[in-house]
């Protein structure tokens, strides 16, 4: 039985919780966007919207730490209608979250939400002015909602006032990455491609080299490596010479960049026009010699070879023709072997490529001869890492189960698992390994004698 004095404590303490969710933003839980909108503009208000997830551990501490704050709450309230738009379901949601579903994915596609919690702030006309990302304390999300009053100070505001003067001839090229970035997620594409080229053309190659080779401006050309051409003067550094190659490679941090820039223009200049249109194949038949031929005589042989059979590989993949894409693979990996990884290196693209291949005959082939030959590509993915890769092991455990070897697959998924465990107690101070539950799923699969691979297989 409660004690008065227990009854007394549960009422304070619901009361002073009351308090404080009154002190705080008030969330609207009835009007749909449009209403919303009207409110808005009947009462001169902003509208904000916390785009957010139940699973989303920033979104909880706003509503904990931030929204529950008076100051916050006075702001807020007198300023803005504030409204929730979840992006997850549950079982447990309100009518006015689920009447919201279709709103908060369409506000999710229009402002590409990418991370959670996002702000989106609306004038009382109904117009998009302001944005922001993540968790915010009490006096720094004041400063965004202040900001998003301020016409001088509105993220959107700030780009129709920076995209009218760059119109206008005004180019400010220090501002132009951040204009690029609003109009790609604006989705203003005629206006991002027109920034792009003008700051790529009439901005960063007129730099010096000294100048150009930065990170931020190395990052920019990584981002939009598909515009160069061979005129450019970059392609022509990245491909002739060996030292601003390897300074390319040394300021981004990532070995091999630079050879993919060469890699990229060669392919949509000499290969991509021979084979596909609008990301269709319209040659089932290609040329490869003839191809291989073209590039040759302009660039070099072994580029020529290197770059043709990497096509043939990707072409007979979306063909699914299996046979001709083991050969070409086989082929590319006798030819140019990837280099094992150095000390410290896990998973680099050249050898993931390998575990992939042999992946990828495993669950598309019943072909014995190709199983064999993926068996073998698995087994040389392994020799890349100076610690065992699991999910390579997991390959060759599941090639070693569909070519009838059973006990060799077990025993290799068994291998996995225990390395699996030795390595996030190593580097993650856990127990149980992160692949541990599936790969003793598939274990069971493999002594009941069950696929452990999907439909489809040819």
């Amino acid at each position: 039985m409660k004690t008065l004095g227990s009854i007394i404590l549960m009422m304070l303490l619901a009361i002073t919780a009351s308090i404080a969710q009154d002190k705080g933003v008030k969330f609207e839980e009835t009007l749909t966007l449009q209403q919303l909108k009207e409110k808005a503009k009947t009462e001169n208000k902003y509208i904000f919207i916390d785009v957010m997830a139940t699973w989303c551990v920033p979104c909880k501490q706003m509503d904990k730490e931030v929204y529950t704050a008076e100051n916050v709450g006075t702001v807020m309230n007198s300023k803005f209608i504030s409204v929730k738009a979840q992006i997850d379901k549950g079982a447990n949601d309100s009518e006015h979250t689920k009447n919201w579903y279709a709103t908060a994915e369409e506000l999710s596609k229009e402002y590409k939400i990418m991370a959670l919690p996002t702000y989106l702030f609306f004038s009382p006309d109904g117009n998009i002015v302001h944005k922001g990302t993540g968790y915010l304390a009490p006096d720094d999300f004041l400063k965004l909602a202040n900001n998003a009053l301020n016409p001088n100070e509105q993220f959107y505001s700030k780009y129709t006032n920076a995209v009218n003067n760059y119109r206008k001839g005004d180019k400010n090229f220090d501002i132009m990455p951040a204009l690029i970035a609003t109009a790609d997620d604006m989705g203003h594409v005629k206006l991002r491609d027109s920034l792009i080229n003008d700051y790529m053309y009439n901005y960063l190659f007129k730099k010096s080299d000294d100048e150009l080779f930065t990170k931020a401006n190395m990052e920019f050309i990584s981002r939009n490596a598909g515009r160069l051409t061979s005129k450019d003067r970059f392609f022509k550094l990245m491909y002739a010479d060996k030292v601003k190659h390897a300074l390319a490679d040394s300021v981004l941090g990532m070995p091999g960049w630079a050879a993919s820039v060469v890699k990229v223009v060669i392919y949509n200049e000499e290969i991509n026009d021979h084979i596909y249109k609008d990301g269709k194949i319209i040659n089932l038949n290609p040329n490869w010699k003839a191809i291989q031929a073209t590039i040759s005589k302009k660039y070099n042989p072994t580029l020529a070879e290197k770059y043709v059979l990497s096509t043939q590989i990707g072409f007979y993949k979306t063909q699914k023709d299996w046979k001709k894409y083991a050969a070409v693979f086989d082929q590319n990996l006798k030819k140019f072997p990837p280099k094992p990884n150095k000390a410290g290196q896990r998973n680099l693209p050249e050898s993931f490529e390998v575990n992939a291949a042999a992946w990828e005959i495993f669950l598309k082939s019943n072909e014995k001869w190709l199983l064999e030959k993926a068996l073998s590509w698995s087994e040389q993915s392994l020799k890349f890492d100076e610690e065992p890769n699991v999910q390579y092991y997991d390959t060759k455990s599941n090639l070693l189960y569909k070519l009838g070897r059973v006990e060799e697959a077990i025993a290799t998924e068994e291998f996995a698992i225990a390395q699996d465990r030795a390595f996030v107690e190593k580097y993650y101070k856990l127990k149980k390994g992160f692949f541990e539950d599936p790969y003793k799923a598939t274990i069971e699969k493999m002594k009941k004698g069950e696929p452990t691979w999907g439909e489809g297989v040819q």
